[in-house]
């Protein structure tokens, strides 16, 4: 890393000293992350947010979700539904640039369950 380097709030990343096994390498990031994202937790970054949100959360199974984006008053703002059931793992990226500052909800169905967390938008 050269000097004055500065890691992002929230942001992974891995650094190399010399030689590196990548197969390790890759080893060690997943279990970092798999440590960090316990069964119903989000992660919702930057937050605040200006341009962009991603929102990650380990799901407790394979089952379709549905995601969800509501404004404060309780307005929905975005739905993206996951039909397939194809994966335990949410990553999706959105666009707030249109939204106006304040707080906004994202809100995560999935078989009967239902998992709620804030962020915030300032431009």
């Amino acid at each position: 890393m050269n000097p004055g380097f500065e890691a992002q709030i929230n942001a992974t990343f891995a650094a190399r000293i010399g030689t590196c096994d990548e197969s390790a390498l890759k080893a060690a990031q997943e279990a970092v992350e798999n440590s960090l994202m316990e069964d119903g937790l989000f992660n919702i970054y930057p937050n605040p947010a200006a341009d962009l949100i991603t929102v990650e959360m380990k799901l407790k199974s394979f089952e379709p979700y549905i995601l969800i984006i509501r404004d404060i008053a309780g307005r929905t703002l975005h739905q993206s539904n996951n039909a397939n059931g194809n994966n335990d793992f949410i990553r999706e990226s959105f666009s707030v640039n249109t939204f106006a500052d304040g707080m906004y909800v994202v809100e995560v169905k999935q078989s009967g369950e239902r998992w709620i967390e804030k962020f915030m938008v300032q431009h």
